[in-house]
Formats: structure tokens, sequence, C-alpha cells
């Protein structure tokens, strides 16, 4: 139920046959060199409650897969190289308790659906590009412009303000390109 591989300088690519091991309740591979991107196949974990990926060198998107992982708890991506938006699949891990997303490349708006994980006390998004629609890497710019103003709002979601942050331990949004509520 528990594979632990934290620590031990491994490097490659997370295989997708990581996928056949559904009886897993928890999954540490941070502290690692780990790179590429984060398999589909994680989605096939269903059991999982607590998926530890942090400080590793992962890049690609978050994968929408991830919405089959409905009795994850936690949920630690942060310290990689992760690229596009926060999937607003995210939304269907009604038992997810912490929410670790910072230092990456995200970029986009935060999905107005986190503010109803009735279970979430701690959401840190801090130092993404969120807010910007896309990010120029190579000029350090954020890029607003977007065709679909409601796929670029920079604000912070209405639903995580009105919850009044008092259901929030912990809520970090810092150093992203966010603007008003």
């Amino acid at each position: 139920q528990y594979l632990y591989l934290y620590s031990n300088d491994l490097s490659g690519s997370i295989p997708e046959s990581i996928g056949s091991l559904t009886s897993l309740t928890t999954l540490r591979l941070y502290y690692n060199d780990l790179s590429g991107s984060i398999p589909e196949s994680i989605g096939n974990l269903t059991s999982l409650q607590y998926l530890y990926l942090y400080s590793n060198d992962l890049s690609g998107s978050i994968p929408e897969s991830i919405e089959s992982l409905t009795s994850l708890q936690n949920l630690y991506l942060q310290d990689n190289n992760l690229t596009g938006s926060i999937p607003e699949s995210i939304a269907s891990l009604s038992s997810l308790q912490s929410l670790k997303l910072y230092n990456n490349d995200l970029t986009g708006s935060i999905p107005e659906s986190i503010g109803n994980l009735t279970s979430l006390n701690s959401l840190e998004l801090y130092n993404n590009h969120l807010g910007c629609y896309e990010y120029d890497l190579d000029n350090d710019t954020c890029i607003t412009h977007c065709d679909d103003t409601d796929a670029c709002s920079g604000s912070i979601p209405a639903s995580i303000a009105n919850s009044g942050l008092s259901s929030y331990d912990i809520l970090k949004l810092a150093d992203n390109e966010l603007s008003g509520v």
C-alpha cells in the first residue's frame, strides 16, 4: 500500500507502469531528480490518499486523470517545473485537505471550483505565474492577452474569497500575477 522512494537521487521519468500499482494509498517520490511529465496512468491509483512528487524536475502539465483520485487527501507537486494551468478537474478531489503547487511555472486562472473543496484547509499556489495567460520564460514577461477573458482572469476566485477565508489554515497566493477578487 505504500511506496517510499524519496531522497534517493532517482533520475529519469516516472514510468507509465506506475498506474498498475492500484492498491497504493501513499506514493512518496520527493527529493529526487525525476524529470519528464507526470504520467496519465497516475489516475489509475484510485486508492491513493497521499501523493508527494515535490522537489524533482518534473515538467509538463498536471494530468487531467488526476480527477480520478477521489480519495486523495494531500497533493504535493511543489518545487518542480510544471507548466500549463491548474485543471478544473481538481475540483473532483472532494477529500483533498492540502494542495501545494508552489514554485512551478503554472499560468492561467485559479479555477473557481477550488473554492468548493470543503475539506481543503491548506492551499499554497505561490511563486507561479497565475493570472498570466502565458509566461515567456526567456523574457521574464507575463502575457495577459487572451481572446476568452473568463479563461484569462487574473483574480482570486470569488468562491475562495466568499468562504471568508476562515476555512483555510494556510492560504498562500503570493508572487503571482493576480489582481483583485
